[in-house]
């Protein structure tokens, strides 16, 4: 199987696995460590690679000083469970629901971004 650009499927996971663990090594993702992150958009398609980086960053990186990690989206999350990771379901377009969140020290916006 190829996709579209005539890469293996194979050598395209490979590219995927790569890309993720050269983010989680970046030195700028230490910025993060101990704050309160908020990724509104957490179950889209970039979301929801945002979050499992971020969960392997506390887990590898910042284990001593973890960050705070908080999703947003209208929909639940399909993966599994972390304790390091809060989910909030709510839309960003409804000001009742964002007024009742608690507050974030960084807030990475995704949402409807890949989507048409």
């Amino acid at each position: 199987m190829t996709i579209s650009s005539n890469v293996p499927l194979e050598k395209a996971v490979q590219r995927y696995a790569e890309g993720r663990s050269a983010l989680v090594q970046m030195p700028e993702i230490t910025k993060f460590a101990g704050n309160r992150v908020c990724v509104a958009g957490s179950t889209g398609q970039i979301g929801s690679v945002l979050i499992q980086t971020l969960l392997e960053v506390n887990a590898t990186v910042l284990a001593d000083n973890p960050i705070h990690l908080f999703g947003l989206a209208r929909t639940t999350p399909s993966g599994p469970a972390d304790p390091a990771y809060h989910f909030v379901a709510a839309s960003v377009a409804d000001p009742a629901a964002v007024a009742a969140l608690p507050n974030f020290d960084y807030v990475i916006y995704v949402a409807g971004t890949a989507s048409d």
